[in-house]
């Protein structure tokens, strides 16, 4: 849900001081500085125009919860263009903090699209 903000102080408030997330095809997020510096250029950039989540399951032990399940993000270009659509899945872990509160530990996305394709030399790729 926090994505549907587009706003990177809405992520922020739900993290937790030493949390990390880990998007596709980027370096790990760590820290509220890290998950900072990745979510106000993402969120300037672009703008959610529709996020829909499916399957989803969520398992608490404790002061600890695992949320899973599958997205389908669709983005603006804050600058006008088309649509980006984003399909995958996501593994959120939950923490509860002293005040009764939950803040998110760590955020691993996983995209189902295919993966860019790589140019490898021919001799690479037979080995």
């Amino acid at each position: 849900r926090v994505c549907l903000t587009s706003n990177s102080d809405v992520m922020l408030s739900q993290a937790a001081s030493d949390a990390m997330i880990e998007p596709p095809n980027t370096p790990s997020a760590k820290g509220v500085h890290g998950i900072s510096g990745w979510c106000q250029p993402m969120f300037t950039q672009m703008k959610t125009k529709a996020l829909t989540i499916s399957n989803k399951d969520i398992a608490i032990s404790g002061d600890l919860a695992v949320d899973t399940g599958d997205y389908d993000w669709t983005l603006t270009p804050a600058a006008g263009g088309a649509d980006q659509q984003i399909q995958g899945r996501y593994v959120t872990i939950w923490h509860r903090q002293t005040d009764g509160s939950w803040k998110m530990s760590r955020l691993i996305r996983n995209s189902s699209q295919p993966a860019p394709a790589m140019n490898q030399p021919a001799a690479a790729m037979k080995s």
